[in-house]
């Protein structure tokens, strides 16, 4: 049923060419977009395997997982990933485009790929639920990230320390232990 449809219902109540229901056509739009909304939060209150998921949202809650498990070296999934740049064929628009390759993706992450009945053609590949490895690949690099500050600030500390033992070696007084003679920093006499 359309707006249309729902409009020339309302026109038809009529009585002596006045509407029954002043203000009510004037409305419609209104009420018929606020349905729509009703619809659409409605839906997300059914459980996931009832629905389908919109293209702005889908649905997430904990409540309706089970197994939950953190993703795990997700850094090396993203390694073997190949990302290619492309041109569709005619009958997907012709377009240049970039992205993956889903059956090449499928070797790596197959949870985001879905097949064809009866094929091992790829139909589909959800890009949209990389978005978790690659926040997960992120996280791990930051941690390589924090590790390699910490050991390259180490490694600072222990070159400062260094120097400044060198230096204060520097600034004392040497003695040639074999004549008892003090001698200039840095120079060496030949005791032979």
């Amino acid at each position: 049923m359309t707006t249309n449809d729902i409009t020339s219902a309302f026109d038809s109540q009529t009585t002596g060419g006045k509407s029954t229901r002043p203000g009510l056509r004037r409305s419609l739009p209104l009420i018929l977009s606020s349905a729509a909304l009703l619809v659409s939060i409605a839906a997300f209150l059914l459980p996931p395997s009832s629905r389908q998921a919109t293209n702005d949202f889908q649905p997430s809650s904990r409540r309706w997982k089970t197994n939950v498990n953190p993703l795990v070296q997700s850094l090396d999934k993203v390694k073997r990933l190949q990302g290619v740049a492309y041109t569709w064929d005619r009958e997907h628009g012709g377009a240049r485009d970039i992205g993956f390759i889903a059956e090449d993706v499928r070797l790596v992450v197959p949870e985001v790929v879905k097949m064809e009945s009866n094929s091992a053609s790829a139909e589909s590949l959800d890009y949209g639920h990389l978005t978790a490895l690659l926040v997960e690949s992120v996280k791990e690099l930051s941690r390589q990230n924090d590790d390699l500050r910490r050991q390259i600030e180490q490694m600072r500390n222990d070159n400062q320390a260094f120097q400044n033992r060198m230096n204060a070696n520097m600034n004392r007084p040497h003695v040639n232990p074999s004549t008892g003679q003090p001698t200039l920093p840095g120079i060496h006499h030949n005791t032979n």
